[in-house]
């Protein structure tokens, strides 16, 4: 059954804000609007059908922080943060009690599943990032499979399994994962990319238990470093940029540390 925890009214004013919003900060970046930007729309589905809040403003404050690092923290053409992915990361840093991560929103039907795989590997393609999300899921299987589920008694591998059905996964892997503002263009980069976000990952699941966060939290600390690997041939500002991204990454560390002491939540919803 399909089920979205927000109203309809309640969506078409988050969108709406989302659009806006874009718009003001487009005009206060550039001077002017030449273009219609239709973004922020995947931004604020990518918030709604993940994140799970009793107040519409958190909605609208987490959109405006995610769309705000979108247009002003960058460099050239890259993103160090997808802006979905960054919102969830405030959420849960900010909002820990007020606003949780949900698993089966849209709930788990085979022909929505297809039909969100089926559109995005037509995206994917066109974008040529599908070799991201294959490589993610595989590596992330294996390695949970070698490194978590064979030594924890208490964890089965269809708990492991449940994880990939969720629309959710799919939101975060063919989505999130694979943005091409914040993902290297170079396939043998987006392998790389791939594994190093699987092994972190396997890696919070080994340390902090099996939570439904660490693939969030472990985009959000690999991507920032996407635009310094990508762009480091440019020797003119190498070091700036080292330096910048030395600074997000400590930060996005401090935050992701914080989240992960807090106490564990894993909500799903039966309807």
């Amino acid at each position: 059954m399909l089920y979205v925890h927000l109203t309809w009214l309640y969506i078409v004013i988050v969108l709406l804000f989302a659009i806006a919003y874009e718009h003001i900060l487009l005009f206060i970046r550039d001077g002017s609007l030449s273009f219609v930007s239709f973004s922020c729309v995947s931004t604020a589905l990518g918030v709604l059908l993940v994140l799970r809040a009793d107040e519409l403003w958190i909605y609208l404050l987490l959109i405006a922080a995610a769309l705000t690092q979108k247009q002003f923290l960058r460099v050239f053409n890259h993103h160090f943060f997808n802006p979905s992915n960054f919102a969830i990361l405030i959420a849960l840093w900010l909002f820990y009690d007020d606003a949780q991560l949900l698993l089966a929103q849209l709930g788990d039907e085979l022909w929505l599943m297809f039909v969100v795989l089926g559109m995005s590997v037509a995206i994917l393609y066109r974008a040529s990032r599908w070799i991201i999300p294959l490589v993610f899921t595989l590596s992330y299987l294996v390695f949970e499979y070698l490194f978590v589920v064979s030594y924890d008694p208490a964890l089965v591998f269809e708990d492991l399994l449940y994880r990939l059905y969720s629309i959710s996964f799919l939101l975060f892997v063919l989505l999130m994962l694979t943005d091409p503002h914040t993902t290297p263009y170079r396939w043998y980069m987006q392998v790389l990319f791939a594994l190093v976000v699987a092994s972190a990952t396997v890696t919070f699941d080994l340390l902090y238990g099996f939570r439904a966060w660490h693939m969030f939290l472990a985009l959000a600390l690999v991507s920032p470093i996407t635009p310094l690997v990508v762009l480091y041939s440019h020797k003119e500002f190498r070091v700036k940029l080292a330096i910048i991204t030395a600074l997000i990454v400590a930060c996005t560390l401090f935050i992701v540390l914080s989240i992960q002491s807090r106490a564990p939540y894993y909500l799903i919803m039966d309807v």
